[in-house]
């Protein structure tokens, strides 16, 4: 309820409804999937895939709907992906290795590094650098089963926490069951880039 001059309220009318409609959209479609995943032991995760300028107010929408911020850039944790290797040429095991523990003696020690994998071969190059966390990227429920099940391994080996995160391809059809594989994280570009803008009208009592 806005009260005040109408001449006023009617000049912002629109700039505001647009916001509310567009970030509400963002808050309901993240909380449809936060409810998919309730009890289980995954968390919904919002992307970098935001507008520039929108970053910070999408990051709130997705926590107003039950959801969880990534980082909010690449300067609060590091993301070793695909580009990376191809652009280093490191795609074997003493190369990534190698990149992982230089990577570690350039940042604060309570900065997370994580690491992308999209195939199992990939996946067995990364895990003797232990990264913090993994990201397991367009893999179906298959290939996301043995992985998840290669890194709890190499966790109890090295009694080092890997966390897992799951992303690319996950729909409101399928996020219940990659969230019950065990997965800690599952972030889903489209809550902030697909999202249907909420319906909102100003009506003047």
């Amino acid at each position: 309820t806005i009260r005040g001059p109408v001449h006023s309220i009617l000049k912002g009318e629109r700039v505001a409804l647009n916001y509310l409609s567009y970030l509400s959209g963002i808050s309901t479609l993240t909380n449809v999937y936060v409810q998919k995943v309730k009890g289980t032991s995954a968390r919904i995760y919002d992307t970098r895939k935001t507008i520039p300028g929108y970053r910070l107010l999408e990051k709130y929408a997705v926590l107003t709907g039950g959801g969880c911020n990534q980082r909010v850039g690449l300067f609060d944790q590091v993301l070793i992906k695909d580009n990376h290797y191809e652009a280093l040429g490191c795609i074997s095991l003493q190369k990534l290795t190698a990149l992982i523990q230089n990577v570690r003696t350039k940042i604060p020690p309570t900065m997370k590094i994580q690491v992308e994998a999209d195939s199992l071969r990939l996946l067995r190059a990364i895990l003797p650098a232990h990264p913090d966390m993994i990201l397991l990227d367009n893999m179906n429920m298959r290939l996301l089963r043995k992985a998840i099940s290669l890194i709890r391994e190499e966790s109890l080996r090295s009694k080092h926490h890997i966390e897992i995160e799951a992303s690319g391809g996950i729909t409101l059809r399928n996020v219940r069951g990659i969230a019950q594989l065990g997965v800690e994280r599952i972030s889903i570009g489209a809550i902030t880039h697909s999202a249907p803008a909420f319906d909102f009208s100003l009506e003047v009592i």
